[in-house]
């Protein structure tokens, strides 16, 4: 019996809108292998809590091979600040968390983001006030498909995996979460979900 819904943040409950400035940096600075600097530049950017952009731009150039100047840590964030992202409530979102809460089910977000992104969903919702526990990459030094993200929230809540259910729009989240036996649901559009969650027997 499912006790507690995990989600993860983004793409299922908020969406970032905006230009990607992943992609700009790359243009600019003529990277080869974009495949490789986006996932050094996840794992960089949002494993570690950062005290400023500075710093965090700064540990981008030296794990991609960048040489690290001023120069560059400012090319850096004054694409990040021009792209600056903001943050999109769904509108399905507030909904469906507290129609959660209202059938006494714990509620969870285990989330891949910046200490950066998650002050401006602090700054401009209180959707992380409706959630029992919150598990940020920033917080534990990695990021999901990590199985620690997952581990994590076991040891926290003392519960079994199966009485956890995770949502994200993310497969690899999925998959990893599905080894550990807790029941997943790979977020589509809040139609498809409703009718996903009718097979753990909840409706909505």
């Amino acid at each position: 019996m499912v006790k507690m819904i995990a989600f993860e943040l983004w793409n299922v409950l908020l969406e970032k809108t905006g230009k990607d400035s992943i992609k700009e940096i790359i243009k600019q600075f003529n990277v080869e292998d974009k495949i490789v600097f986006r996932r050094k530049f996840l794992e960089t950017y949002f494993s570690i809590h950062w005290l400023s952009k500075h710093d965090a731009y700064k540990a981008i150039c030296e794990s991609n091979g960048i040489p690290i100047t001023e120069e560059n840590i400012g090319k850096m964030i004054n694409i990040a600040n021009k792209n600056m992202q903001s943050i999109t409530i769904y509108p399905h979102s507030k909904e469906l968390l507290e129609a959660f809460k209202k059938s006494d089910l714990k509620l969870a977000l285990i989330s891949n983001s910046s200490n950066f992104s998650i002050n401006l969903v602090k700054e401009n919702t209180k959707l992380l006030e409706l959630f029992d526990q919150t598990i940020f990459s920033f917080d534990i030094n990695t990021i999901k498909p990590d199985s620690k993200m997952f581990l994590t929230l076991l040891k926290m809540t003392n519960l079994k995996p199966e009485d956890i259910l995770y949502i994200d729009a993310e497969k690899s989240d999925c998959k990893i979460a599905k080894s550990l036996g807790i029941n997943t649901i790979i977020y589509k559009d809040y139609e498809q979900l409703k009718k996903d969650l009718v097979n753990y027997g909840i409706l909505l």
